[in-house]
């Protein structure tokens, strides 16, 4: 059992909506600006992780994090705990403090989306959950592919995400 190319085709055209949806809804949410928010919601999740893991899971660069790191400890969202299993490592965590701002913009973000969305069922939108949770776990880890014709050395010679 596989996806059709023609059906794929059709839901690449239908990516750029969501896209789309989050700009529009990060921009009328003056406190999703924040930097590092996605990390927060990470964090939030999955618990303390390297900085590293973190990379991983957002699909960035190690310096993105550690530069969105330095300014959430700096605001007092994150902490860096030792990292019991490396001494040369650490692990950030989301504090009380961050998972408050977290709630609020999450808050204010899915408040913006009931707006957008008054006129689905709720069993519409809870299929779409459901369906791009699919999505994410089938998608996520997965081995990416180079890009043909990509430069050597390239990120996306290499298959690396953006």
């Amino acid at each position: 059992m596989g996806v059709s190319t023609e059906t794929c085709s059709r839901l690449i055209d239908q990516l750029p909506v969501l896209t789309g949806l989050k700009r529009e809804l990060v921009r009328t949410v003056p406190e999703a600006l924040l930097p590092g928010l996605g990390a927060l919601g990470v964090l939030a999740q999955d618990g303390p992780l390297r900085p590293s893991a973190l990379a991983d899971r957002l699909h960035v660069d190690l310096s993105v994090i550690s530069r969105q790191a330095g300014q959430l400890a700096a605001q007092g969202l994150v902490e860096r705990l030792p990292d019991p299993e490396d001494r040369r490592s650490h692990r950030l965590r989301i504090t009380e403090d961050g998972r408050t701002r977290l709630a609020g913009v999450r808050e204010a973000l899915a408040g913006r989306l009931a707006q957008r969305l008054d006129t689905w069922a709720q069993r519409d939108a809870e299929t779409l959950v459901q369906l791009l949770t699919c999505l994410r776990l089938a998608t996520e880890g997965a081995p990416t592919s180079p890009t043909p014709g990509a430069p050597a050395g390239s990120a996306a010679a290499r298959g690396d995400r953006a």
